[in-house]
């Protein structure tokens, strides 16, 4: 055995001690419970970010570093179209970084660039007509059938107006090909406005009208039977009077078939002039009052009614007392009527003079009655005593007063005081 290969497993034996001891140093050592990974920086697309974790036991900690992120390629910096010649390509840009990215477009042999279509036979009603167009890059040339031509027309214009002896014509022209139709326009009715000939029926013979054309010398002639009831009377001739009671009749007489034609006359209604007064009413007969007829003369007469008498004379006057009625006899001025008018009874009493009552009277006042000489009602009241001058009637001495008296002059009652003094 060569001493290079004694020393490799000799070096190998000794890293197996090692690891065997460094092994058994550590089982005796704590073990890491980590938490969960914390980012710390996130990462970009142009730098990357870090994640961490801790032990929850220890202040050991771990820390590991993210990915790179993917560019976001959502802006279009560019864009140039393929064609049928030639690629094309897309650059898009990160929006978060200055990244650019070229993306290319592949040929496609159907996007031509054709020019505008370019008609190279005209078609007609019968034949179809021919367009092509040539693309500008690879000089394909495209073909197309034109449809038949369809006539497109402008409206109907009148080109002679038709009447009621000749036809008028109108055309139309194609606004494409401006090819000209025309037609025949029919023509019109007569206008038989005006009248040439009239000859009116009657109750024996037929009627005709003869109609002209305003425009041209045609004729129609248009028969009218006979009618009976066209009679040709002549003035109507009253046969019988109307009176206000009974219709009169009035006639007249056909002059061609002399048939008789009666007619009732309406009743007789009076046209009377004003009333007239015939005799004037009084205050004791009625007066007459009368109109005439214009037409038949007849009078109709109206009695007016009696006035009333005019009462101005006063023929007889009986005072009202406190006791009776009095009253007034009115006479007509103009006939022997009287009416009498009774008077309110007075409210005056003639009254006797007033009388004292003794057994009634006082010495502050005196008790009085007087009575109505008509009726005989009574009235009583009260009145001051008028009393005359003191009299002395006995001196006043040492032990005795003295008196005095005075008397009333209506009911002599008198009136004593003692005299002190």
């Amino acid at each position: 055995m060569s001493k290079k290969v004694k020393f490799i497993i000799l070096g190998a034996l000794g890293v197996t001690l090692l690891l065997l001891g460094i092994k058994l140093i550590t089982s005796n050592i704590h073990k890491h419970e980590m938490r969960a990974w914390v980012i710390v920086t996130e990462s970009t697309c142009t730098e990357q970010g870090m994640k961490a974790r801790k032990c929850k036991k220890c202040e050991y900690m771990e820390e590991e570093i993210l990915p790179l992120l993917a560019h976001k390629l959502e802006d279009i910096i560019s864009v140039e179209e393929p064609s049928c010649v030639e690629k094309g390509k897309v650059v898009y840009g990160c929006k978060d970084c200055d990244y650019e990215e070229e993306h290319v477009i592949e040929i496609k042999p159907d996007l031509h660039s054709y020019t505008e279509w370019e008609i190279v036979k005209e078609s007609t009603t019968e034949e179809h007509g021919i367009k092509t167009r040539k693309c500008t890059l690879c000089n394909k040339v495209e073909e197309e059938q034109l449809p038949l031509h369809v006539h497109e027309y402008t409206e109907w214009k009148t080109v002679k107006e038709p009447t009621c002896t000749e036809k008028g014509l109108s055309e139309r022209t194609c606004t494409l090909c401006e090819e000209i139709e025309q037609q025949d326009i029919e023509i019109i009715d007569h206008k038989m406005d005006d009248i040439d000939d009239v000859k009116e029926p009657t109750c024996v013979s037929e009627g005709y009208v003869t109609y002209g054309c305003t425009d041209c010398d045609y004729q129609e002639t248009e028969k009218i039977g006979i009618k009976e009831d066209a009679h040709s009377f002549g003035e109507w001739e009253v046969i019988k009077e109307s009176t206000v009671d009974v219709p009169g009749v009035k006639a007249r007489t056909c002059k061609l078939c002399n048939e008789v034609e009666e007619e009732q006359l309406p009743l007789h209604v009076h046209d009377f002039d004003d009333w007239k007064i015939e005799r004037e009413s009084t205050c004791t007969k009625e007066g007459l009052t009368t109109r005439t007829c214009k037409t038949c003369k007849e009078k109709e007469q109206l009695s007016l009614p009696v006035v009333d008498h005019i009462m101005d004379d006063v023929d007889k006057v009986v005072e009202s007392t406190c006791k009776d009625k009095g009253y007034v006899v009115y006479g007509c001025k103009n006939c022997s009527y009287q009416e009498t008018h009774e008077l309110d009874l007075s409210t005056e009493h003639e009254y006797s003079d007033w009388e004292v009552v003794m057994d009634k009277t006082t010495i502050e006042s005196e008790f009085i009655t007087h009575k109505c000489n008509i009726c005989g009602k009574e009235e009583t009241s009260y009145r001051e005593h008028k009393f005359g001058d003191w009299e002395v009637i006995s001196q006043p001495t040492a032990t005795k007063p003295g008196l005095m008296s005075q008397e009333c002059k209506h009911c002599g009652i008198k009136n004593e005081e003692e005299i002190t003094e």
